[in-house]
């Protein structure tokens, strides 16, 4: 982030990592996770769940890329013909925000590795957690 205002850079620095500041600033603060997306993903790794609102963020190497389902049955099915395109195999990175409650369902499109080789996930958006009160 880029400190236009040196008072509030400087503030925001020192406090970011508070409970105080997290209560008071929470449009501030955004929540990330990352995603090893590779072939033959863990069960666990398969199917995740992150607050709304998060920054989902998964990381290659190699030939892949990633693909957002319409429903459940498209993502077990890895049916690909109503799925849309988010990032390419020409990058190895991309920045999903979880910006609704509800389950989102992703997969690689390369050849095989959706049905053969473990390469989806299912990520869960709950809702943001309550501050606690001060």
């Amino acid at each position: 982030m880029p400190c236009y205002e040196h008072v509030f850079c400087t503030f925001y620095t020192a406090f970011s990592s508070s409970e105080k500041a997290k209560n008071a600033f929470p449009h501030l603060l955004i929540a990330r996770t990352t995603i090893d997306w590779k072939i033959g993903m863990t069960d666990a790794e398969m199917k995740q769940t992150v607050p709304v609102n998060t920054d989902v963020i998964f990381k290659w190497s190699g030939w892949h890329n990633v693909w957002r389902f319409a429903d459940k049955a498209a993502f077990d099915a890895c049916d690909f013909s109503q799925a849309t395109e988010l990032a390419s195999t020409s990058v190895t990175e991309y920045t999903y925000r979880a910006s609704s409650v509800g389950t989102v369902y992703f997969a690689c499109q390369v050849s095989g590795h959706c049905q053969f080789a473990q390469h989806k996930l299912a990520l869960t958006v709950t809702p943001a957690p309550t501050p606690a009160p001060t």
